[in-house]
């Protein structure tokens, strides 16, 4: 997750001067790249978008698609609902997807291990790098935090280079709660704080 609320991720100008972070110019490119393969207004790429039936996931696909469609490829978006979606992504069984995904805190290992390594479950992209996961291996063995980040920075870098699975955006979440809900703790992950064995009401 970028700064400031994550710790790892590239900072904004670095990330802004990547390929793919140009917004107008590399929309451009696209188009001018679909029409040296062969597409057109006349013959427009047509891809398939699978998602979960789910409001979050249908504004996510909803997002894509119109992206997609200002570069001249038409999309359909699949929905399919929870008990199909998920063994969907396991089997690779998708054009392009559209997914949401959240780790339980803020550490490269919990996104790298399970999004980017060869073979793992959650690696729905199929990614597979052997110098990836040797970078993946040395970053989690790193004990000085000033040269992790630096090799975490050289993973997203060979990630976004590789259009290994593209991360549209970060979303935020808040809540509130009433000033007499004692010890509840709000967590980076809503995964964190499920359990409410230590709350207790003054009233």
């Amino acid at each position: 997750m970028p700064p400031p609320f994550g710790t790892w991720g590239l900072p904004e100008k670095e990330l802004q001067a990547l390929p793919g972070y140009h917004g107008a110019r590399d929309k451009a490119e696209a188009r001018r790249l679909l029409a040296q393969a062969g597409y057109g207004p006349r013959n427009p790429l047509r891809v398939e978008l699978t998602t979960r039936t789910s409001p979050v996931y249908l504004d996510l696909a909803a997002f894509v698609a119109d992206q997609l469609h200002q570069v001249g490829i038409e999309v359909t978006i699949k929905e399919l609902d929870t008990p199909q979606y998920f063994p969907a992504l396991a089997r690779h069984d998708f054009q392009i997807g559209a997914n949401l995904t959240a780790p339980g805190i803020d550490d490269p290992d919990a996104a790298l291990f399970e999004n980017y390594q060869c073979g793992t479950a959650r690696n729905y992209s199929n990614y597979c790098s052997e110098e990836m996961d040797q970078m993946i291996a040395r970053q989690s063995a790193e004990l000085d935090p000033a040269k992790r980040l630096k090799l975490v920075w050289d993973i997203q870098r060979k990630l976004e280079a590789d259009v290994a699975r593209p991360m549209l955006g970060w979303r935020l979440e808040y809540f509130t709660q009433w000033p007499y809900v004692k010890n509840l703790v709000a967590h980076h992950s809503l995964y964190n704080w499920g359990r409410m064995q230590e709350v207790w009401l003054d009233k």
